[in-house]
């Protein structure tokens, strides 16, 4: 279904292309390439765009996030790419993040629950947009990037010498799609990535609480039934629950099939990931494949977010996402 899409992406163009405009309170520019059936917003982490630089897209994780959030009396934040060392990284690339389907690209804070995802009505924090759930499948975030690529590829202001690609989480499996799939893309980072499905995941995860003793064998074996029972209703869905549209679809990529994409990979993660376990194998099925153009970074002590990790406690205040990217920069720029 990956590569059917793919093509024909190839045989449909962009119908319109939005003029491009400062996104209030920012120093990005904002883009829209509209279509029949969907409107694609993306930023460019400059207003100045004579500068002719490569292109550096970040792909963002799960959940409905805008871009930019507008916090009273504080101005608005990026919160995609507010964690990054945004002088390093514009001094080499123009920096893009696509917003997230049927999702605005600046709101205010009472449109924003918790967690920061966007809410249609701010008086009920679970109010997300269905139009959102029926978008957010894999097969429509490899389109949608590499549509904004193709019209990214035919500006001026870029240097189509180097395409570099990063993804963190859910975003990571993206860009594992687009490196198996985009030809132009000449680096890919994989950040607080997993070649398994969902699913299979939560089925180690559990197994680890065991085995740490965090949970009784009767508690285990019942999480672990579950967890089969909830793969046979997705598997059963047939489209009729919205729920299951990122289940079914980001299944994820495989260890063989990771191994053998051609790009330039390079694989970071923290030792305190949920999922760490799963990438320390990573190696072994690229040796065996002869790939051997990655790198892997592991971080002592860090967490999903690459938050360090002490006593069992995450420390927020002092996040390691700007070395962490910088590392991958330097990298890239190799």
């Amino acid at each position: 279904m990956l590569k059917s899409n793919l093509i024909l992406f190839l045989l449909i163009s962009v119908v319109n292309v939005n003029a491009q405009k400062i996104v209030p309170g920012t120093t990005f520019t904002q883009f829209s390439l509209k279509s029949k059936n969907d409107t694609i917003d993306f930023v460019v982490a400059d207003t100045d765009l004579t500068v002719k630089k490569p292109v550096f897209l970040f792909v963002q994780g799960s959940l409905p996030i805008p871009l930019f959030v507008e916090f009273p009396g504080q101005g608005v934040f990026p919160m995609a790419l507010g964690n990054f060392d945004m002088q390093n990284l514009k001094q080499h690339f123009h920096v893009v993040t696509i917003s997230m389907p049927k999702i605005p690209v600046l709101v205010t804070r009472d449109h924003v629950n918790d967690g920061y995802m966007y809410i249609t009505d701010s008086t009920y924090k679970n109010s997300i947009p269905d139009s959102y759930l029926k978008a957010d499948y894999l097969e429509n975030y490899v389109d949608r990037a590499n549509k904004v690529l193709s019209f990214l590829r035919k500006q001026k202001w870029v240097d189509n010498s180097r395409l570099v690609v990063a993804g963190h989480s859910q975003g990571s499996r993206i860009v594992a799609e687009l490196a198996a799939t985009n030809p132009k893309i000449t680096h890919a980072g994989l950040f607080g990535f997993s070649p398994l499905g969902r699913v299979h995941e939560q089925v180690w995860l559990n197994y680890k609480e065991f085995i740490k003793g965090n949970s009784s064998w009767e508690d285990y074996e019942a999480k672990q039934n579950q967890q089969l029972e909830f793969q046979k209703q997705i598997v059963a869905d047939k489209g009729e629950d919205i729920g299951m549209i990122p289940w079914k679809s980001f299944t994820g990529i495989g260890f063989e099939r990771l191994a053998r994409i051609k790009t330039p990979l390079y694989i970071a993660y923290g030792t305190e990931d949920k999922c760490a376990f799963v990438s320390e194998l990573i190696p072994f099925y690229f040796v065996t494949a002869g790939k051997t153009n990655y790198e892997m970074k592991r971080y002592n002590g860090l967490e999903h977010n690459y938050f360090p990790v002490a006593g069992g406690k995450v420390d927020y205040e002092n996040g390691k996402w700007p070395e962490v990217m910088n590392a991958f920069v330097e990298w890239s720029l190799k």
